[in-house]
Formats: structure tokens, sequence, C-alpha cells
């Protein structure tokens, strides 16, 4: 596994409490289109910026980027239950995570991740 997939990965799965970009009012499913930002401290004096963009037709692209760090994942996401979502990562591997939108926060917690290498 390569180091920026593993350092995407362990980012996605502590990316919780993103700035919302969607407006309120609208059901979690259509809410979840936009951008959301969260700033990480990783302890040593650099911030990193996790970026998740939700696209109506279905596209996703996670990126993080620091002083040292700019690297991203895109692929395809799909509902799956009422509050579940499912990246399909074009890197290959899948991840299930349970999503809440509260006001101008989004939440994922890890459900399933399957990850495939090559």
């Amino acid at each position: 596994m390569s180091t920026r997939r593993k350092s995407l990965c362990v980012c996605l799965v502590i990316l919780v409490g993103l700035v919302f970009f969607s407006g309120c009012g609208k059901s979690s499913q259509r809410a979840i289109i936009g951008k959301w930002e969260q700033k990480q401290d990783t302890g040593w004096g650099v911030y990193n910026t996790l970026t998740l963009k939700f696209s109506k037709d279905k596209k996703v692209t996670y990126s993080v980027s620091s002083k040292y760090v700019q690297s991203s994942l895109t692929g395809k996401y799909e509902f799956i239950e009422k509050d579940k979502i499912r990246f399909n990562w074009d890197e290959g591997g899948t991840e299930v995570y349970k999503f809440e939108i509260s006001k101008d926060r989004l939440f994922l917690t890890s459900v399933v991740s399957q990850k495939f290498w090559s």
C-alpha cells in the first residue's frame, strides 16, 4: 500500500465535522452536494486541509493539502441506505460510512472498508 494512499485513508476515517457548503432544510442526500472542509492539526505545527466535494452526477473528490502534502482521490458515491454512503474509489477499494448532516456539519463514521490492491 502506498504511503499516499495510507495517509488518505487514515485522513478520510477521521474526517468529521466538515464545514458545510449546501443549504439547510434539504434531504440529507441532496444536502450533501457541495464542498466540505476540515482543518486538521497534525501535532507538528502543520495543518492539513481535508476536503470532500460531492457533485450532482455522483462524483466525489477527496483531497488533502498542506505545506508538504498535495494529494487526492476521485471516485463515485452512492447512497445505499437513508443514512449510509458508499465510496467507490477510481484507484480501487470501497468504503462505507454512516453519515449525518446537522446544521452546517457533516459527520462520517466508518462502517465497512474493503480495499483491493493490485
